[in-house]
């Protein structure tokens, strides 16, 4: 997930595949406000939140990887208050079925790290997947793992950081909350 020191990395391009030819919107820092249109352009067939924790203003576009798990998403979001704060959380969305993959390769990483992994199942509306719970010392994740529509999304939120609670908002009425956007009117 993210390193102590570089809590939402930024990286290459958001790339998606138009009918023509590989389409590229620059990395850099959005409003929430323009998820919608964005992903409608560039990423069709992709659910996203349309629910946010209090204080999610904006989402960066990142470089699409995973630690512990090696092919790269299609795409990477970070929805954060601010580039300096933890309030926040990360939407990576792979191509096709995943959810063991994705799960048990992050698990085999991070244990190789020394982290503690506990796994147990969710439910979030009608999104059904994997609830990964990381620790190690006073640090600790969530990552939920869910497939919609023939993609993979993993939701990966601090909830600890040395060791003071964060982002106590609820997670499954976030993910419960994604939907395809709507079309855009002509």
């Amino acid at each position: 997930m993210w390193g102590a020191l570089v809590v939402l990395p930024v990286g290459a391009a958001f790339l998606a595949m138009s009918a023509a030819a590989a389409v590229r919107v620059e990395p850099g820092t959005y409003p929430v406000s323009e998820l919608p249109m964005l992903a409608q352009q560039y990423a069709p067939g992709v659910a996203l939140p349309t629910k946010f924790p209090v204080g999610i203003a904006q989402f960066r576009l990142g470089p699409g990887r995973l630690d512990g798990y090696r092919p790269r998403a299609k795409y990477e979001l970070d929805f954060e208050k601010n580039s300096n704060s933890l309030l926040g959380f990360r939407l990576d969305v792979f191509s096709g079925s995943r959810v063991a993959a994705v799960t048990s390769g992050v698990r085999a990483y991070l244990r190789r790290g020394g982290w503690v992994v506990t796994t147990s199942p969710f439910t979030a509306g009608q999104y059904r997947g994997m609830l990964e719970t990381q620790k190690n010392g006073g640090t600790s994740f969530q990552m939920y793992t869910w497939t919609s529509e023939g993609s993979t999304y993993v939701l990966t939120t601090y909830v600890r950081y040395a060791g003071k609670p964060q982002n106590g908002w609820s997670k499954k009425s976030v993910i419960a909350s994604f939907k395809l956007p709507a079309p855009a009117s002509p």
